[in-house]
């Protein structure tokens, strides 16, 4: 790795990202203002868990307790075929489609189109995770509607289980496919599509 790949521990950002995040213009302003609404918008999953609210009663920072399990709703592979795509399901479509889907949507209308589309483009280019789901869909879109499977990213047992551990860059393969409804993953921190 190079020096101009790695700051200190971490690694740089993509020039697209690097960009918005250090730029001195009124988009990049507005970029960091909006922040966590673009990470929300091109979120691949839905957090899901139960909140305790009771530690932000009194005075001090705002505490995020989580009461029980915290998973990722990821959803399927596609949506229904009466629903719109939302999530992950978002990086199969067609990049304009897939923008319009975002844009379209009531709390997205202040985020500026251009720096959406430039993040959605470097996802869709650089980001391993979306190139598995796209992986997986040129896998089954030719399945007829009597053929079942699930799709399951599977966690390695030899890796560290604090870190999320599922294939990288590096990794251009599905972990699994598995035919029928009957054959289960039995590891419960697999992710099924």
């Amino acid at each position: 790795m190079t020096a101009d790949q790695q700051v200190g521990f971490f690694l740089m950002p993509p020039p697209e990202l690097l960009e918005l995040l250090t730029g001195t213009d009124d988009i990049a302003k507005k970029f960091r203002k909006d922040i966590r609404s673009y990470n929300n918008v091109l979120a691949m999953t839905s957090l899901g868990c139960k909140t305790d609210s009771s530690v932000n009663q009194g005075g001090g920072p705002y505490v995020f307790k989580v009461h029980g399990r915290l998973n990722h709703r990821a959803g399927s592979l596609l949506p229904p075929p009466d629903g719109q795509p939302t999530y992950a399901q978002l990086y199969i479509y067609d990049s304009a489609d897939a923008l319009n889907y975002r844009m379209g949507h009531q709390a997205n209308s202040t985020l500026h189109r251009q720096t959406m589309q430039k993040l959605q483009d470097m996802l869709w280019h650089k980001h391993p995770g979306v190139q598995l789901y796209k992986q997986a869909h040129e896998l089954t879109h030719n399945m007829g509607p009597d053929q079942d499977c699930n799709i399951a990213l599977r966690f390695d047992k030899s890796c560290d289980r604090h870190r999320y551990n599922l294939p990288t860059a590096t990794s251009n393969e599905i972990a699994v496919i598995l035919p029928g409804s009957e054959d289960q993953p039995q590891e419960d921190r697999d992710i099924i599509l």
